[in-house]
């Protein structure tokens, strides 16, 4: 007897599949009330409650450290291609990175 098989009944093998978490994306992956999300990479976001400006980076925000360097980066002067979001102060310390280089 195989161990395919039991005496009388034929028991096709059954592999299931392997799943493979996805890859990080480069931007950054977070959770919104419990519902994956995901900013894309260069995203700029400005939280209400602060003042800075961040770029989106390998998985990090990173600030901008001068209104110019912002500008440099191709954010608007109105803040029109900046995401806007009431705080930030969910994300934990390791999503904030070092400053957008001058």
């Amino acid at each position: 007897m195989d161990c395919n098989s039991l005496p009388g009944i034929s028991v096709p093998l059954f592999i299931p599949p392997t799943f493979y978490a996805a890859p990080p994306q480069p931007g950054l992956n977070y959770l919104n009330n419990g519902v994956p999300a995901y900013l894309a990479q260069g995203t700029l976001v400005k939280a209400d409650d602060g003042q800075a400006i961040y770029a989106v980076w390998d998985q990090q925000f990173h600030p901008f450290q001068s209104w110019q360097s912002y500008l440099d980066h191709g954010g608007q002067p109105d803040l029109s291609n900046v995401v806007r979001w009431p705080t930030l102060s969910g994300f934990a310390p390791s999503y904030f990175g070092a400053p957008v280089p001058l």
